[in-house]
């Protein structure tokens, strides 16, 4: 009885091998595809394995990186001078421009202009403003209140 089930066996690895061929045979493209694959995969393993020994990536302790010192103007976080100008009414942002002075962007109160001011650092430590449009019978704009906000905020240091 053992010997009819390994016949068996044989007879049907040998119809699965049969069929394999046939397969092949009908679909060259398809097994060339299958090979590189194949190969590809070998390929992949074999370099990421390591043949040199092993790794001492394990053994490694992860370096801190330490935060990036923030920008200052005369002692005062620029971030916390554009979180302010961002703030403010139709305040778009600040920058510092070559001569060191603070320059404001904002927009008209009907949103159509675009207006920069410009400020500079008193000796007393405040914000003062140097340039500033304003139209006829205008008496506040968002520069103002920029400057209002940062003073009541911050004091400079010269």
């Amino acid at each position: 009885m053992e010997i009819a089930d390994n016949n068996y066996e044989e007879e049907n690895n040998f119809d699965l091998l049969k069929r394999v061929r046939d397969w092949i045979k009908r679909n060259p493209g398809k097994v060339i595809t299958i090979g590189f694959a194949v190969i590809g995969s070998i390929i992949s393993v074999v370099s990421n394995s390591n043949i040199h020994g092993p790794s001492n990536k394990a053994n490694k302790i992860p370096d801190v990186k330490e935060k990036p010192k923030e920008a200052l103007y005369y002692g005062v976080p620029i971030s916390g001078l554009d979180k302010i100008a961002k703030e403010v009414w139709h305040g778009e942002r600040m920058s510092i421009d070559n001569s060191n002075f603070l320059n404001f962007r904002y927009r008209s109160k009907n949103g159509h202009q675009h207006f920069n001011s410009q400020f500079e650092v008193d000796t007393n430590g405040k914000l003062k403003k140097i340039m500033d449009r304003k139209f006829p019978g205008q008496f506040r704009s968002s520069a103002d209140d920029f400057l209002e906000e940062v003073n009541k905020n911050y004091t400079f240091k010269k």
